[in-house]
């Protein structure tokens, strides 16, 4: 039977990652015997996937001659900061912000970008950014490559947040339209949640919890529309470029205006 050694147990509660065999030792041990879990393996998988509490993932590397390429990932159980990572990336040539605003009275969509972290991770063309060994999912924040560009979401305050990235070139607007359909596609598959759809001002920034600035998809294209959120001293027109795509019916599905 393979073992679970400390430094693995270490790395699970530090980043929520959990290879296959892993999770079948621990279900194995003395203590779990009597519940039986690998009897009933598939069907706890699934339904904790189904309620957002782990995704179930593949290695990429189609080299691997690993006998099992499964791995989990329990997203509740990551504690890791992308702090430098997060300069790193302000680095590159970056897009707008789009943004799911969700209600502040309702509740927290927490759930949801744990699910949306899962469901991004198999949409085809995409996967989890790679450093070295490391994997570059952290506790609010994941990075995914797709087509040369870099998406990173992340969760802050009662916001979804989107930004496209490339070290080199410019960022194509086809690529901010897929991205940003591929997106809404996930979010809108939690149907309990309602939320408006919209971009960050040109000075918006991404991940800051002192940023509230919103301007919702339905103000698109606009005229001499000033930004209301960035004060006097730096209030300014809101540019169309900001908007990666302009609102049509399938916008209107599971968010409110």
């Amino acid at each position: 039977m393979e073992k679970v050694n400390n430094k693995e147990l270490i790395k699970f509660h530090k980043t929520g990652e959990l290879g296959d065999e892993k999770l079948v030792a621990i279900w194995k041990k003395p203590q779990n015997e009597k519940n039986k879990y690998e009897n009933h393996k598939k069907e706890i998988i699934t339904y904790m996937e189904h309620l957002g509490l782990l995704a179930i993932c593949n290695k990429k590397d189609i080299s691997s001659t690993e006998a099992n390429s499964v791995w989990y990932y329990f997203p509740s159980m990551n504690k890791r900061k992308l702090g430098k990572d997060l300069e790193k990336l302000k680095q590159y040539k970056t897009s707008s912000i789009l943004c799911f605003q969700f209600d502040e009275e309702g509740q927290f969509p927490l759930f949801v970008f744990y699910g949306l972290v899962s469901k991004c991770n198999k949409m085809n063309g995409w996967s989890i950014s790679e450093e070295g060994d490391t994997r570059s999912i952290y506790e609010n924040v994941a990075c995914f490559t797709f087509k040369s560009h870099y998406v990173v979401i992340c969760i802050c305050k009662f916001q979804i947040q989107v930004q496209v990235c490339r070290p080199i070139g410019e960022i194509s607007t086809t690529i901010l339209e897929e991205v940003q359909t591929s997106v809404e596609k996930g979010i809108k598959e939690f149907k309990k949640y309602e939320y408006k759809i919209g971009y960050k001002c040109q000075n918006g920034r991404f991940c800051c919890e002192e940023d509230n600035s919103f301007i919702p998809l339905e103000k698109f294209p606009v005229f001499q529309y000033l930004c209301n959120k960035c004060g006097v001293r730096r209030q300014h027109y809101v540019k169309n470029k900001i908007c990666w795509r302009e609102k049509d019916q399938s916008d209107t599905s599971n968010s409110k205006y």
